[in-house]
């Protein structure tokens, strides 16, 4: 399992992938499945996990400034999105099929048996809202792809804002203008009436995901700040980061302010830290930050539907304990995904499509991004 690092900057994000891995699968295990799981809602009132869903805010932010970290190490917008293709495109390609081949054997799976047409979604990393708009009646066939298709929009609209546009400052005013549109089109829809310019900006809003993008605006000025060691950009940073922090899930909804803060908390404090930096240096943050991708992508359904099947074999078994072995099953498929299948995947399409870069290699692809 390789896990050397580049520059402790590179480690401590692959550890920060790890807990925000961590705290998704926790949240599917415990708190997101009550009425399908055999000890129901018994770990519903423990934050940790019911709240673990805020592990994707954490991959957004470790995105935001990873993304403006490869834009700045890619001399063209196609380079950029070549390098974004070939580190999702084989594990989604291998997660995808491997989630279709083995649905047979998990009829409790929360999403049901998949249908062929749920490949196109993740296969095409296309918002399956767009696809149903252009006659394509379809979903993912993982329910936690959504967040795959928000991150695909931001990576486009930051890497042609970037290259076209003109570098750092306008990706991030784009991003910018298109999170506080996000965040302002709720109060004054009222104001807007039927307007059908209003309108159409706000379903392309509500499509983009942009609300979220408070969260890679953040993580990119964070970038910034690291970079340049700026005090103001690091000041605009945080602020841009405490406004996705309030406005996450409603202005109205208190109580996710504090884990969302917490969320926050982690990636900032990481960055500003070495004593923080060390605890997400740890190897068992590494590894799980070294497999969260294809994690992410296969973990939900089939460990749900071994859960079920866990407490229905072994009804004794204590509550807490009874996801252990699917959980641990899922990281086993994704440490071979990540460490064997992808990297093949991966040689094969450089070879046959020609995109091998001198500048990056396939282990430094997986650090980079």
């Amino acid at each position: 399992m390789p896990h050397s690092r580049s520059s402790d900057r590179i480690e401590f994000l692959d550890g920060l992938r790890g807990l925000a891995i961590l705290l998704v699968v926790m949240f599917h295990a415990y708190a997101r499945w009550p009425e399908l799981v055999p000890y129901g809602s018994t770990f519903s009132n423990i934050k940790l996990f019911s709240y673990g869903w805020l592990g994707v805010q954490l991959f957004f932010l470790i995105s935001g400034f990873v993304i403006f970290l490869t834009l700045d190490r890619c001399a063209n917008l196609s380079e950029f999105l070549v390098r974004r293709w070939l580190r999702l495109f084989p594990a989604m390609f291998i997660c995808s099929l491997f989630i279709w081949y083995t649905a047979p054997l998990f009829p409790e799976r929360p999403a049901g048996l998949p249908t062929a047409e749920q490949l196109i979604p993740g296969l095409t990393f296309i918002d399956p809202q767009w696809l149903q708009t252009a006659g394509i009646r379809t979903r993912a066939i993982e329910g936690a792809f959504w967040s795959l298709f928000v991150e695909s929009q931001f990576y486009v609209i930051a890497g042609v804002s970037y290259f076209i546009f003109g570098g750092r400052r306008a990706a991030l005013a784009v991003l910018l203008i298109l999170f506080a549109f996000a965040v302002v089109s709720g109060p004054i829809r009222n104001l807007m009436g039927d307007s059908s310019i209003f309108q159409n900006l706000l379903l392309l809003s509500d499509r983009l995901g942009a609300r979220l993008y408070g969260w890679f605006a953040g993580g990119a000025l964070l970038y910034v700040y690291y970079s340049k060691k700026s005090i103001h950009v690091l000041i605009l940073g945080l602020a841009v980061t405490v406004v996705a922090v309030l406005v996450e899930h409603g202005i109205r909804n208190v109580e996710v302010k504090v884990p969302a803060a917490l969320i926050a908390l982690a990636f900032v404090g990481t960055l500003l830290n070495g004593r923080m930096r060390l605890v997400f240096g740890h190897r068992a943050f590494l590894f799980l930050g070294y497999i969260s991708y294809p994690l992410y992508l296969a973990h939900e359904n089939i460990m749900v539907s071994l859960i079920i099947k866990v407490g229905k074999s072994v009804p004794e078994l204590p509550a807490i304990l009874v996801p252990l072995a699917p959980i641990s099953l899922v990281i086993l498929v994704a440490w071979l995904v990540a460490s064997y299948l992808e990297p093949a995947i991966k040689t094969i399409l450089r070879t046959g499509y020609g995109l091998a870069c001198g500048k990056i290699t396939t282990s430094g692809a997986r650090h980079l991004n």
